[in-house]
């Protein structure tokens, strides 16, 4: 594999750097302007992917294919970036990768409902970009009055809640051959929600959206995580410390804590992977878009919620 620079991990230090900027963290904007640079630089279509070929059930795409979940989690880094630099083109280029994945990429209907493409040309009904797509949609409403993405965005959050099974899981795809539940996928559910949650300004769906999240996280708690706090690679499964699935358990409970207890057993997963980090020494943890990406993410949204929080210990 030649090197190279993933979007995905860019973004994620880009919203790191927002993150602790927004908590007095003046050090980290000095990254800022940096990273808007080099995600600009590798910007497709204006949409972002993976800089590798990737194959898996669903797809098979050539490398730079943009695809729903880079370009969201890239266009959600370029919105913080833009509250914190003077420059309007940051905010712009956000935009333009938010139309890419309307436009660009497009949506299909499946029984009523309304389901954006993964990846170009592809139908596959995949849950979890539904709710993130939600709520980066619901964001840009509230922040610039776009009503037309608050609309879309409530049609994504219908999607996502008639997917929910009875038990409060959620596959990962609307599909036979994504069936399975998993953790960082769900992870991601249960905070696209919660976000849509925070920044829908109507309240028309802010009851059926807390209950879909209390089921969700009672079903990841019971199902997705030990008694002991650790976190399961697949619902009933064996615990996975696969270092992704590690800091989407940390990041799901830092953004949709509910109480103190939430952040304690984020805290207390931080510091148990840090401490295996430390002594394991694998070379896999090194994976910039797979391991130090969401985790210095997942620090970022962790540290922000102990700010937050009455409590400090």
């Amino acid at each position: 594999m030649p090197t190279h620079e993933e979007p995905k991990a860019l973004a994620d230090y880009l919203r790191a750097a927002a993150l602790l900027s927004s908590i007095g963290r003046a050090w980290a904007i000095s990254w800022v302007d940096l990273l808007v640079t080099r995600l600009w630089a590798i910007g497709r279509t204006p949409g972002w992917g993976l800089a590798f070929p990737y194959v898996s059930r669903f797809t098979n795409a050539a490398a730079g294919t943009p695809n729903i979940y880079v370009t969201t989690s890239v266009v959600e880094a370029l919105l913080d970036a833009a509250v914190i630099v003077d420059e309007p083109g940051v905010a712009e280029c956000g935009h333009a990768g938010m139309r890419f994945v309307v436009e660009g990429l497009g949506a299909v209907t499946h029984r009523g409902h309304r389901w954006l493409r993964y990846w170009p040309e592809n139908d596959a009904r995949i849950v979890n970009v539904q709710a993130s797509a939600a709520g980066l949609f619901a964001r840009v409403d509230s922040q610039v009055g776009d009503a037309g993405m608050g609309a879309l965005a409530d049609d994504l959050i219908d999607t996502v809640l008639a997917t929910q099974r009875a038990d409060g899981s959620w596959p990962y795809s609307d599909e036979p051959a994504g069936s399975f539940i998993d953790g960082f996928h769900t992870g991601f559910t249960l905070q696209g929600l919660t976000e849509y949650a925070r920044w829908q300004s109507d309240g028309t769906r802010t009851a059926p959206v807390a209950d879909a999240v209390r089921l969700g996280l009672r079903y990841f708690h019971e199902r997705l995580m030990t008694p002991e706090g650790l976190p399961r690679g697949m619902a009933d499964g064996r615990v996975s410390l696969d270092t992704q699935n590690v800091a989407q358990c940390i990041q799901t409970h830092s953004v949709c804590a509910r109480d103190s207890h939430d952040l304690t057993a984020a805290f207390r997963l931080w510091s148990a992977a840090g401490v295996a980090a430390a002594t394991k020494g694998s070379g896999r943890d090194t994976a910039l878009r797979w391991s130090l990406g969401p985790n210095v993410l997942a620090t970022s949204h962790l540290l922000k919620a102990l700010e937050a929080s009455p409590r400090r210990d």
